[in-house]
């Protein structure tokens, strides 16, 4: 498969809820390439998570940590040593992406090369987030919105709060030199908890 534009890697922590289907299934349908990864971590043994992706195969990946029981943050953070996609992008067991998100994501970091995305995102009251540009909140942003370049030392890390979605977009955005570093997309990546909607 011929690869035109960056490479990803999705980081998604699990506790085998079983909207995990809806999640992976809004991946699958994506534009993938062979060398993107998508790691679903495990917060201790996760058996349904293991074995749905065992059953979809590459380029989908089950690794594990703990458990933690602490909103998939330290499993968003082991992940991070595993990644070798060109941009991380982060997804929670119950929201799925937009079609053709990834084909964006691509075009954009081909255009505008190193510099972190954040993109627009649906809560299950039909709210958008981000509502103001250049506006980073806590509890006005998710950590699904930021697509960072995957370059180690200048990724954040997750807290081990509620909030750490919060936490790690301020982080990874602090180790930019320039406060308009990032990237403010019109693009919804993804739907939050769609399923109550």
């Amino acid at each position: 498969m011929k690869v035109e534009g960056p490479t990803l890697t999705i980081i998604i922590p699990s506790i085998s809820a079983p909207t995990l289907v809806n999640t992976c299934a809004s991946i699958y349908n994506q534009e993938l390439y062979l060398s993107d990864q998508i790691l679903v971590v495990g917060d201790g043994p996760q058996e349904f998570a293991k074995s749905l992706v065992e059953k979809v195969g590459p380029p989908f990946y089950y690794l594990e940590y703990g458990p933690e029981h602490n909103w998939g943050n330290p499993q968003r953070n082991y992940a991070l040593r595993f990644a070798r996609g060109d941009y991380l992008v982060w997804m929670d067991e119950d929201d799925i992406f937009m079609p053709g998100i990834f084909r964006t994501i691509r075009q954009v970091g081909s255009e505008s090369p190193g510099r972190p995305m954040i993109f627009r995102f649906i809560l299950p009251d039909r709210r958008v987030l981000w509502q103001q540009r250049g506006q980073i909140e806590r509890g006005g942003i998710g950590g699904h919105q930021l697509v960072a370049p995957n370059v180690p030392r200048m990724v954040g890390r997750w807290g081990s709060t509620y909030e750490g979605d919060f936490d790690f977009i301020r982080s990874t955005l602090n180790c930019y030199p320039s406060d308009d570093v990032c990237l403010w997309r019109e693009e919804i990546i993804a739907a939050c908890r769609p399923h109550l909607t």
